[in-house]
């Protein structure tokens, strides 16, 4: 059986980053709690970590950076794509 699972995405420079989080973890989120994850990416061949910070300032936030502190994204989850199981959704 397939684990459900949440996928957040945001993009900086000319690309798409995401975050695959449990649909559980997604509901802490929603709830207000923060939470932090990291998630590879490649940018020019090579590899390099994102850290995601949700709720970090308050609830629905969120702050993505980079490598030595770069930011890659600062706002609102409602400023992200968020997918449910596959499924478009919305922050609120």
């Amino acid at each position: 059986m397939t684990e459900k699972s949440t996928v957040i995405s945001v993009e900086w420079g000319n690309d798409n980053h995401t975050c695959s989080i449990s649909n559980a973890e997604w509901a802490l989120i929603c709830d207000g709690s923060k939470f932090n994850c990291s998630a590879p990416y490649l940018y020019e061949g090579l590899k390099h970590t994102a850290e995601w910070s949700f709720n970090a300032t308050h609830r629905g936030s969120l702050l993505v950076t980079y490598d030595d502190a770069g930011v890659g994204f600062d706002g609102e989850l409602s400023g992200a794509d968020i997918f449910i199981d596959g499924n478009p959704a919305d922050w609120e």
